[in-house]
């Protein structure tokens, strides 16, 4: 008798696991976190990547920054982004000032490629919050000025 009883819980608990939500969870703690705003990323003629933003929520808990960068090979935007090339960044450093939200910094390019696709990704001191990424966006060196013959 003992193990149609065992049986049954077991079916049980295997059809418990089953039902639930089916989504991501959500920190309890959201005063916790912070987000990126107004990113901005310029090339130069020389290839210097200048990188500017603000960001939002709980700024004073950023831990840890990186800029990540790939070379753009094909003219595909749906294709997966696969950085080759990844900045830390001195959170100690980027802030316009000690207090500010702003942050700048700028990054050289270990490849010479025509245009790039880059992701800013942040790490909170609070361990158990996820981590912070922009969406991906492209930079490419600014067009050439046409002067007037």
């Amino acid at each position: 008798m003992t193990k149609p009883v065992c049986f049954a819980v077991a079916v049980c608990l295997v059809g418990m696991l089953g039902c639930g939500k089916k989504e991501l969870p959500v920190p309890r703690n959201t005063d916790q976190i912070f987000s990126w705003e107004e990113i901005t990323v310029t090339m130069s003629e020389t290839g210097l990547l200048s990188v500017s933003g603000r960001v939002s929520g709980a700024y004073m808990n950023v831990k840890d920054v990186v800029f990540q960068l790939e070379p753009v090979i094909d003219d595909c935007d749906s294709c997966p982004f696969v950085p080759v090339d990844f900045f830390p960044v001195d959170v100690n450093t980027m802030w316009d000032s000690p207090e500010s939200r702003d942050f700048q910094f700028v990054v050289l390019p270990r490849e010479g490629a025509v245009e790039y696709r880059w992701r800013l990704m942040g790490y909170n001191i609070v361990e158990s919050m996820p981590e912070v990424r922009s969406t991906v966006q492209r930079v490419a060196p600014p067009e050439p000025l046409e002067r007037p013959e």
